[in-house]
């Protein structure tokens, strides 16, 4: 049976839908405004303020397992840099981890589940993330 992320709109799921989105940009050495995320990709979904959630999911997986950030793909609109909310990557220092995710091959790594999402994101809501490997 076909399941859609709209019938289960809850941030590890919504996070897997970033994911997805994030890793096809990596592929195509592209970033995405929030805005464009959201009403593009999530048909919709939210904006930047309800998209710290789910991206949080994911910064928290990439950094507790050593990767790449992702989210360093995500942009404002006004700044063409990452809100404030992306914490382990340090203030001007996106255009050198932007490059790192472009060379990662991130289609060869098992996509995170929705559990191991959701656990992130709370470590990361409460600066308890464990340190990578």
């Amino acid at each position: 049976m076909v399941a859609y992320f709209a019938q289960n709109s809850h941030v590890p799921t919504r996070a897997l839908q970033i994911y997805q989105v994030l890793i096809g940009l990596a592929w195509n050495r592209q970033t995405i405004t929030y805005g464009d995320l959201s009403r593009c990709q999530m048909d919709g979904f939210g904006s930047g303020g309800i998209l710290d959630r789910p991206l949080g999911c994911i910064m928290g997986w990439c950094y507790e397992n050593g990767l790449e950030q992702l989210t360093v793909l995500v942009v404002r609109d006004d700044t063409g840099v990452p809100g404030v909310g992306l914490s382990v990557v340090p203030a001007g220092t996106w255009p050198e981890a932007q490059q790192r995710v472009f060379h990662r091959n991130w289609f060869v790594i098992m996509p995170p589940s929705l559990t191991e999402l959701g656990e992130a994101g709370e470590r990361a809501a409460t600066n308890t993330l464990r340190p990578p490997p």
